[in-house]
Protein backbone atom coordinates (compact mmCIF):
# COMPACT_ATOMS: atom_id res chain seq x y z
CA UNK A 1 0.00 0.00 0.00
CA UNK A 2 1.33 3.33 -0.70
CA UNK A 3 1.58 6.53 0.97
CA UNK A 4 -2.10 8.32 -0.03
CA UNK A 5 -2.32 5.78 -3.33
CA UNK A 6 -3.61 7.90 -6.22
CA UNK A 7 -4.79 10.88 -4.41
CA UNK A 8 -0.58 11.67 -3.46
CA UNK A 9 -0.89 14.39 -5.68
CA UNK A 10 -3.82 16.62 -4.60
CA UNK A 11 -3.97 15.66 -0.87
CA UNK A 12 -0.39 15.68 0.05
CA UNK A 13 0.27 19.35 -0.40
CA UNK A 14 -1.93 20.34 2.08
CA UNK A 15 -0.67 17.47 4.23
CA UNK A 16 2.67 18.57 4.38
CA UNK A 17 1.73 22.72 4.43
CA UNK A 18 1.68 22.06 8.48
CA UNK A 19 4.77 20.32 9.35
CA UNK A 20 7.36 22.99 10.12
CA UNK A 21 10.14 21.26 11.91
CA UNK A 22 10.68 17.79 13.26
CA UNK A 23 7.79 17.00 15.91
CA UNK A 24 8.60 17.71 19.92
CA UNK A 25 12.07 19.37 19.04
CA UNK A 26 11.52 20.72 22.88
CA UNK A 27 11.57 17.06 24.13
CA UNK A 28 14.93 16.57 21.53
CA UNK A 29 17.69 15.03 24.07
CA UNK A 30 14.58 12.75 25.68
CA UNK A 31 14.59 9.11 24.02
CA UNK A 32 10.95 8.61 24.81
CA UNK A 33 10.46 11.04 21.89
CA UNK A 34 13.57 10.36 19.21
CA UNK A 35 11.68 7.31 17.78
CA UNK A 36 8.60 9.10 17.55
CA UNK A 37 10.19 12.45 15.86
CA UNK A 38 12.18 10.21 13.47
CA UNK A 39 9.70 7.97 11.76
CA UNK A 40 7.52 10.94 11.75
CA UNK A 41 10.06 12.93 9.85
CA UNK A 42 10.98 10.33 7.75
CA UNK A 43 7.08 9.94 6.51
CA UNK A 44 7.24 13.44 5.98
CA UNK A 45 9.70 13.23 3.82
CA UNK A 46 8.75 10.26 2.04
CA UNK A 47 5.27 12.38 1.42
CA UNK A 48 7.01 14.95 0.57
CA UNK A 49 8.78 13.28 -2.51
CA UNK A 50 6.41 10.87 -3.46
CA UNK A 51 3.76 14.46 -3.62
CA UNK A 52 5.94 16.20 -5.95
CA UNK A 53 6.93 13.85 -7.80
CA UNK A 54 3.43 12.57 -8.88
CA UNK A 55 2.67 16.86 -9.44
CA UNK A 56 5.71 16.69 -12.06
CA UNK A 57 4.51 13.33 -13.52
CA UNK A 58 0.82 15.20 -13.60
CA UNK A 59 2.33 18.21 -15.26
CA UNK A 60 1.51 20.30 -12.13
CA UNK A 61 5.34 21.65 -11.95
CA UNK A 62 5.57 24.57 -10.56
CA UNK A 63 3.23 22.83 -7.75
CA UNK A 64 5.83 20.12 -7.33
CA UNK A 65 8.59 22.18 -7.21
CA UNK A 66 6.96 24.11 -4.41
CA UNK A 67 6.28 20.63 -2.70
CA UNK A 68 9.94 20.22 -2.93
CA UNK A 69 11.46 23.80 -2.14
CA UNK A 70 9.34 23.73 1.00
CA UNK A 71 10.63 20.35 2.17
CA UNK A 72 13.75 21.49 1.82
CA UNK A 73 13.59 24.41 4.10
CA UNK A 74 12.02 22.04 6.89
CA UNK A 75 15.04 19.70 6.20
CA UNK A 76 17.91 21.38 4.15
CA UNK A 77 19.91 18.08 4.91
CA UNK A 78 17.15 16.20 2.42
CA UNK A 79 20.18 16.03 -0.15
CA UNK A 80 18.05 13.46 -2.17
CA UNK A 81 15.10 15.89 -2.56
CA UNK A 82 17.59 19.01 -3.80
CA UNK A 83 18.63 16.13 -5.98
CA UNK A 84 14.72 16.31 -7.60
CA UNK A 85 14.27 20.09 -7.41
CA UNK A 86 17.41 20.24 -9.92
CA UNK A 87 15.49 18.07 -12.33
CA UNK A 88 12.46 19.70 -11.72
CA UNK A 89 13.86 23.16 -12.35
CA UNK A 90 16.07 21.79 -15.70
CA UNK A 91 13.12 20.12 -16.68
CA UNK A 92 10.86 23.47 -16.37
CA UNK A 93 13.01 25.35 -18.35
CA UNK A 94 14.75 27.27 -15.03
CA UNK A 95 18.14 26.16 -16.08
CA UNK A 96 19.65 29.47 -14.19
CA UNK A 97 17.67 28.21 -10.69
CA UNK A 98 18.78 24.83 -11.52
CA UNK A 99 22.17 25.67 -11.93
CA UNK A 100 22.67 27.90 -8.48
CA UNK A 101 20.82 24.61 -6.95
CA UNK A 102 23.49 22.69 -8.13
CA UNK A 103 26.44 24.33 -6.86
CA UNK A 104 25.00 24.40 -3.06
CA UNK A 105 24.13 20.73 -3.88
CA UNK A 106 27.50 20.01 -5.25
CA UNK A 107 29.07 21.70 -1.92
CA UNK A 108 26.38 20.02 0.47
CA UNK A 109 26.76 16.74 -1.27
CA UNK A 110 31.04 16.66 -0.77
CA UNK A 111 30.59 17.97 2.71
CA UNK A 112 28.02 15.00 4.01
CA UNK A 113 29.13 11.89 2.08
CA UNK A 114 33.43 13.21 1.50
CA UNK A 115 33.15 12.65 -2.17
CA UNK A 116 32.55 14.16 -5.48
CA UNK A 117 29.17 14.90 -6.11
CA UNK A 118 27.16 12.93 -8.93
CA UNK A 119 27.07 14.85 -12.37
CA UNK A 120 23.34 16.36 -13.45
CA UNK A 121 23.45 13.97 -16.15
CA UNK A 122 23.96 11.14 -13.58
CA UNK A 123 21.38 12.97 -11.66
CA UNK A 124 18.93 12.80 -14.90
CA UNK A 125 19.48 9.34 -14.98
CA UNK A 126 18.41 8.81 -11.39
CA UNK A 127 21.17 5.74 -11.08
CA UNK A 128 20.64 4.58 -7.77
CA UNK A 129 24.14 5.08 -6.81
CA UNK A 130 24.44 8.93 -6.94
CA UNK A 131 21.57 9.53 -4.77
CA UNK A 132 22.56 10.45 -1.52
CA UNK A 133 20.58 8.33 0.98
CA UNK A 134 21.25 5.63 -1.27
CA UNK A 135 24.99 5.55 -1.45
CA UNK A 136 24.82 6.22 2.70
CA UNK A 137 22.32 3.52 3.52
CA UNK A 138 24.13 1.03 1.17
CA UNK A 139 27.77 1.91 2.58
CA UNK A 140 29.10 2.79 -0.38
CA UNK A 141 30.57 6.21 0.41
CA UNK A 142 33.54 6.86 -1.44
CA UNK A 143 33.12 4.43 -4.21
CA UNK A 144 33.00 6.11 -7.85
Amino acid sequence: MTLLGDQIGTMGPALLRDYRAPFAQEFEYEDWSTAWRDRVHATYLQLAQRASEALLRSGATQQGIDVISRALVVDPAALDLEASLIMALLDSGATAAAAHQYAHFSRAYEEDLGVAPPSLSDLHTRKPDVWPALRRVSGSEGRG
